[in-house]
C-alpha cells in the first residue's frame, strides 16, 4: 500500500504527523503477521507533483512485483 501525504512543512494540520506513527505501528504489524512491512511505504507529495507521484507509484509497484504474491 502506499500512502501520498501532503509534505510536513506546507501543512496546515497535524495529520501527518499522526500519520508516520501510524505508518510505523502498520509496519510493525505486518511483520507480525508475516508480511514484509516493506509492502506499506510513505511518500510526501506536494500538490503539482505529479510526475513525483508517477515516479513514487512506479517504484513502488517495481518494488511491489519483486516481492512476489502473498500466501
Amino acid at each position: 500500500m502506499l500512502i501520498a501525504s501532503y509534505p510536513d512543512d506546507k501543512c496546515e494540520h497535524d495529520g501527518n504527523y499522526k500519520t508516520v506513527a501510524r505508518v510505523a505501528l502498520l509496519k510493525k504489524m505486518l511483520g507480525q503477521f508475516g508480511l514484509d512491512p516493506s509492502r506499506l511505504k510513505l511518500e510526501w507529495i506536494d500538490k503539482g507533483e505529479s510526475a513525483k507521484l508517477k515516479g513514487a507509484v512506479d517504484t513502488f509497484m517495481g518494488e511491489i512485483r519483486k516481492l512476489g504474491r502473498v500466501n
